[in-house]
């Protein structure tokens, strides 16, 4: 599938610079540095690899306060070699991603996989299916899908168990 390459006007990146700027010399701005360290934190403490509903739960609550600090980090500097202008850019997107991967995880009810619920021990074949999120303006919504049947000649590769 060939992606059509869209048409950037002026307008659109000049309106992207502003927003880059935005961040530098914000004296009230909140340290981007502060927030990817508390979501570090929940994530490693609240969703590694033994997860159950409240740790879940807590981590959905933490995220989601980090999400909504990060519309108001700022740094000082410029935009030469600015880590800080850096972590600005991304703090929204890994808290976005968080949040995806935490309530994905409270929804699958059940161990797969690198997912394992302390709650929820045993694989179930119903839960044979893909999360997917889409972006829908600025909330993200999910759905599940089945995921496709293997092929005869590569289901026989694979021990009974996997599959």
């Amino acid at each position: 599938m060939k992606v059509k390459e869209k048409e950037v006007s002026d307008s659109e990146v000049n309106d992207e610079i502003d927003r880059v700027l935005a961040f530098l010399n914000k004296p009230d701005g909140v340290n981007p540095f502060t927030l990817f360290e508390r979501l570090r934190v929940t994530m490693s403490t609240n969703v590694g690899i033994w997860r159950d509903e409240g740790n879940l739960n807590k981590a959905l609550a933490e995220v989601r306060q980090i999400r909504k600090e990060s519309l108001n980090v700022g740094v000082n500097g410029s935009t030469v070699f600015n880590p800080g202008l850096v972590t600005c850019l991304e703090i929204n997107g890994m808290a976005s991603v968080a949040e995806m991967l935490v309530v994905a995880a409270i929804e699958r009810k059940e161990s797969r996989g690198a997912h394992y619920r302390l709650d929820y021990p045993n694989t179930d074949k119903s839960w044979r299916k893909n999360i997917i999120f889409t972006k829908d303006g600025n909330s993200y919504q999910m759905r599940t899908e089945p995921v496709p049947e293997l092929p005869p000649e590569l289901e026989a590769l694979l021990p009974k168990e996997a599959t």
